[in-house]
Formats: structure tokens, sequence, C-alpha cells
């Protein structure tokens, strides 16, 4: 039982975090065009860190998340809900816009003005309705016998 356990905190966080970087690489090939004249030395330094440092992190702070907050939910909402994935859908969505606008917030740059504002908070729900919808995906097919139950009508 454990081992299922295991399995799902560190295959929905892979599969969100997988996901993320398939829509981001799509995302990025049809807006932008890499330059590096307009690079900073920030820039340099803070793509050269994220992928051995940023990244790890996230990366642990999303398993524990999962392990603490959203397995919980889901076993809660696979014994409660008889269609798991849009009960699942309908709560992950309003959090992904609560959380995402306040995120988006604390990242705004206020000279840049209120175009800015709502950019950011795109960006941030955007990347958290990705994610939640690989992790809620991934999480019904290692949950599948449980999540598929079916109200049987009778005739």
């Amino acid at each position: 039982m454990q081992k299922k356990k295991a399995f799902k905190v560190i295959l929905p966080v892979l599969a969100g975090l997988l996901l993320l970087t398939f829509a981001n690489v799509i995302v990025e090939s049809f807006l932008n065009h890499p330059t590096f004249e307009d690079d900073s030395e920030g820039t340099m330094v803070l793509q050269e860190i994220f992928p051995y440092v940023i990244l790890p992190f996230i990366t642990i702070v999303l398993f524990f998340i999962q392990w603490w907050i959203i397995l919980p939910l889901w076993n809660t909402a696979v014994s409660k809900f008889s269609n798991v994935l849009l009960s699942s859908f309908s709560i992950a969505a309003p959090c992904c816009f609560i959380i995402g606008g306040g995120l988006g917030f604390i990242f705004w740059r206020k000279q840049f003005g209120f175009e800015d504002l709502v950019w950011s908070v795109s960006i941030m729900v955007l990347i958290l309705l990705v994610y939640s919808a690989g992790n809620i995906i991934a999480l019904y097919f290692l949950d599948m016998p449980r999540a598929s139950r079916s109200i049987s009508i009778k005739r």
C-alpha cells in the first residue's frame, strides 16, 4: 500500500511538470524567437542556476504539497463523488485562479502598469491550470479502478 501512495505522490508531480514543460516549449516556439542581444547579466545568471537550484527546490515543495494537501483531498473526492474528474477540475480551477492571482500580484512590476499585472496574473493562472490538469489526470490513471466508478442506471 505504501508503494501505491509513493507513486501517487511522485508520478502526478512529475506528470504535471512534464506537461508544463511541454506547454512552455510549444508556447515559446510560437510566441518568441530567441534573441540574445537583450539578455542582461541577471538573466544569464538566472538561466544558469534555474535547473540546478530553483527547479529542484520547486519540485521538492510540490512533492510535499502533493503528499500533505492534494492526496488527502483526492482520496476524499474519490470516495465521495461519482465523477471524480469533473469534481476535481471544478475544485482545482477556482483554487488556480485565486493562487495565480496572488502570485501574479506578487511578481507584478508596478512601473510597467496595469497591463503587466494582467499579463503576470494570466501567466500564473495558466501555469497552475496546466500543472493541475496534468496532476489530476495522472492521479485519475493511477487510481482508475476506484475513480472510474459510474452510477448504474436501472432499466
